[in-house]
């Protein structure tokens, strides 16, 4: 039983409920969490643009036929290939991409043709001079010890350096330049020689 002081339930009349209809309650819009869409747009964008790689010019001596040239150099790659003469007797060649650059610098070479570049990123690497080893020791072996430790050597010759190279043999060690050719430089022993390794 309700005590007496308390007021009856109200009944909603009709007017209440379109009052309501009409005038819908406000929302806090101030606390209102950010919906996914515009967390999305508003927060800024962390990812930094992505690095163009440097593509190095080709230097061509004394060329011919420069429209001739360019021509076949268009019809190697993929994307415009452009040129513009330096000097009386100098072309410069502006390739889009790496691909392009070793298509043409093939077609220099199988031409005879005389030019010169820097290495692409690509193609840059790690010279090692090996010190301790004598001048008869197998390249083969110096290869297959290299690869024991991880390592991928493209080539290694003896150095014929100026003095007797025979008495104080230095072998080439030529690695692709990435951190973990870097490796190199601590090793003490090729087998079970003692050896000094030096950056060339």
């Amino acid at each position: 039983m309700a005590p007496e002081d308390a007021e009856p339930d109200m009944e909603m009349s009709n007017d209440d409920e379109d009052y309501k209809n009409a005038y819908p309650p406000l929302t806090n819009q101030g606390n209102q969490a950010p919906s996914n869409s515009q967390s999305s747009q508003q927060a800024p964008s962390n990812k930094a643009p992505l690095k163009k790689s440097y593509i190095p010019p080709i230097i061509i001596d004394k060329p011919t036929n420069t429209k001739e040239l360019l021509k076949k150099f268009n019809e190697l790659s993929d994307d415009k290939v452009e040129a513009r003469m330096i000097s009386a007797d100098r072309l410069k060649v502006f390739p889009p991409n790496a691909a392009s650059h070793r298509e043409i610098q093939k077609n220099l070479k199988a031409n005879n043709i005389k030019s010169h570049t820097f290495e692409l990123d690509d193609q840059k690497q790690l010279k090692v001079v090996i010190r301790g080893l004598p001048a008869d020791h197998p390249i083969e072996d110096i290869l297959d010890a290299l690869k024991c430790y991880q390592l991928k050597p493209i080539n290694c010759h003896l150095l014929k350096h100026r003095g007797n190279y025979m008495r104080n043999p230095l072998f080439l060690v030529t690695l692709p330049k990435t951190n973990d050719s870097k490796d190199i430089f601590s090793l003490t022993k090729l087998g079970y020689k003692c050896v000094f390794l030096l950056n060339r």
